[in-house]
């Protein structure tokens, strides 16, 4: 499986710890990861559900509470 730039960095940054959509955006930012990277604010959670879908993240669905976030983070062992 291969993976883009902006995949591996946003794979990387879950690594590090669980992030919901807008925080990988920030990091981003501080780390100056568009210098070497296309990674734009509008395909974050297009990828962060690209990498969910290949089984690579594990988003859980919102609580119902208002204000709540999709936090992604790395799939637990055994969970498809």
């Amino acid at each position: 499986m291969e993976l883009t730039p902006a995949e591996l960095t946003l794979l990387g940054l879950v690594i590090e710890r669980p992030r919901h959509g807008y925080d990988p955006e920030r990091v981003v930012a501080q780390r100056g990861v568009r210098e070497w990277t296309d990674i734009g604010f509008s395909s974050i959670y297009y990828l962060l559900a690209e990498l969910e879908r290949r089984g690579l993240l594990h988003v859980p669905a919102a609580p119902a509470a208002a204000r709540s976030r999709r936090v992604a983070r790395q799939p637990s062992p055994g969970v498809p």
